[in-house]
C-alpha cells in the first residue's frame, strides 16, 4: 500500500513536470513524463496525464488510432511509431520546424544588424548578398510558419538594405553602439531590439519584399496577398466594437472642437505656403536651369527665382545636392540589384543566354553617380 501511494506521489510530480515542459513548448519532454506519470499510477491510470497525452499527440497529428491511444498509453513503441507519422496526415497544428523556430530566435536576440545577416563588421558586397539570399529564403513568410519569422524577415531585408548601402553602413557604424544602449534600457524583456523594431531609425530605402524580388524576381506571390486579406478581415471584425466606441468619440470630438478648429486654420495657413524654390526635372514651371557651385548638379528654378528668393544660396544648394545624390543612390541600387538578380538566376539554371543578357543591361543612374562623384 506504502509503495502505490509513493508510486501516486511521483506520478503526480511527473505531471506536474510535464504540465511546465508543456507551457515552455517543450512536446518531447512533456509526452515522456505523461507516459511515465501513466505508469507509475497503477490505480486508475492518472486520467488527467491521458487527457493531455492524447491531446499531445493529437496535436503532433499522428496517424495512431484514438482507441489504441486511450488504452495503450504505456506502450512506448507505438508512442514512438506515433513521432515518425507522416507530418502530412490530418490537419496538424504546428506547421513549422524546430529549426525554423530557433531561427526566428536568433533574429529576435540579434544586437546589430551584421549579426541578423551572421557576417562580421568587415564583411563585403558579396558576403552581404550571399548572406541574404541563403536567409531570405529560410524566413520568407511562405516557406516559414514560426511564430515571428513575418518580423524577422522584415528585420533581415531592413539590415540587408541599410549595410548594402555605403553611405547608410557608414552612419549605421557611427551611431551603433549607442542606438543599442538606448534599446537595452527601453527593452528590459529580453527581446532584442532590432526584432521589435526592425528599423531602428535605419528604414531601408525600399521594403523588405521588393528587395527579396530583387533578388528572386518575385517567387512567393501569396505573401502581400495574405496581408491584404488579414487587414480586410480585421477591419470587419473589428465594425461593431467600432460603433460603441464612436459615440464616446463624438462626443469627445465636441468638447475639444475649438482646439481642433485651431489646429485646423494652422494646417490651412501651412497647406497655402509658396512652392518649393527648385525641381530636379524641368516642367512648365520650372524652366530655367542652373547647376550648384560645389558638384555642378543641375537643377530647375522658376523665371522669377533671382528677384524673389531671398534665403541662402549656399544652404539651398547643398539641399538640392543631398536630394540629387540621394534619388541617384535609390535608382542605382534597384538597377543594380535587378542586374545582379538576372545574372544570379540565369547562373543557377545554367542558361548562358539568358548570363550574356542580363550583363549586358545597363545601369545609367550608377554611371550618372560615378560621374558626379556621389
Amino acid at each position: 500500500m506504502a509503495d502505490t501511494s509513493a508510486n501516486r506521489e511521483e506520478s503526480l510530480r511527473c505531471l506536474g513536470i510535464a504540465k511546465t515542459a508543456l507551457a515552455s513548448g517543450d512536446a518531447e519532454k512533456a509526452e515522456r513524463l505523461l507516459r511515465k506519470a501513466c505508469r507509475l499510477d497503477a490505480v486508475d491510470g492518472c486520467p488527467e496525464a491521458k487527457r493531455l497525452l492524447e491531446q499531445l499527440l493529437s496535436n503532433s497529428g499522428s496517424h495512431g488510432g484514438q482507441g489504441g491511444r486511450q488504452s495503450n498509453a504505456q506502450d512506448d513503441d507505438g508512442g514512438a511509431r506515433r513521432r515518425r507519422t507522416s507530418s502530412g496526415s490530418g490537419h496538424p497544428e504546428r506547421q513549422f520546424t524546430e529549426e525554423q523556430a530557433s531561427g526566428v530566435a536568433r533574429i529576435r536576440k540579434a544586437k546589430d544588424y551584421y549579426e541578423i545577416l551572421g557576417v562580421a563588421k568587415d564583411a563585403t558586397d558579396d558576403d552581404l548578398k550571399r548572406s541574404y539570399r541563403k536567409l531570405a529564403l529560410k524566413f520568407h513568410p511562405d516557406k516559414n510558419k514560426a511564430p515571428g519569422a513575418q518580423e524577422a524577415f522584415k528585420a533581415i531585408g531592413n539590415a540587408y538594405s541599410v549595410l548594402a548601402d555605403p553611405a547608410k553602413r557608414q552612419r549605421y557604424d557611427m551611431y551603433g553602439s549607442e542606438e543599442e544602449q538606448q534599446a537595452t534600457r527601453r527593452h528590459s524583456n529580453g527581446r532584442g531590439y532590432y526584432y521589435d523594431d526592425y528599423s531602428r531609425g535605419f528604414e531601408a530605402d525600399v521594403s523588405p519584399e521588393e528587395i527579396f524580388n530583387m533578388f528572386f524576381g518575385g517567387g512567393f506571390p501569396t505573401y502581400e496577398m495574405r496581408q491584404r486579406r488579414a487587414r480586410r478581415h480585421q477591419r470587419h471584425d473589428g465594425g461593431q466594437a467600432g460603433e460603441a466606441a464612436g459615440r464616446n468619440v463624438y462626443s469627445m470630438l465636441l468638447q475639444f472642437a475649438p482646439i481642433f478648429l485651431l489646429m485646423l486654420m494652422s494646417v490651412l495657413s501651412g497647406l497655402m505656403h509658396r512652392d518649393p524654390w527648385y525641381s530636379l526635372s524641368a516642367n512648365n514651371a520650372y524652366s530655367d536651369v542652373r547647376h550648384t557651385r560645389h558638384s555642378k548638379v543641375p537643377y530647375y528654378v522658376k523665371p522669377n527665382f533671382r528677384s524673389e528668393f531671398t534665403g541662402n544660396l549656399g544652404q539651398l544648394e547643398a539641399e538640392i545636392e543631398d536630394d540629387f545624390f540621394h534619388t541617384l543612390r535609390v535608382k542605382c541600387y534597384r538597377e543594380r540589384s535587378y542586374k545582379e538578380s538576372m545574372q544570379f538566376r540565369a547562373k543557377y539554371y545554367h542558361n548562358k543566354e539568358a548570363y550574356a543578357i542580363a550583363s549586358k543591361l545597363t545601369t545609367p543612374h550608377c554611371d550618372m553617380l560615378n560621374r558626379y562623384g556621389g
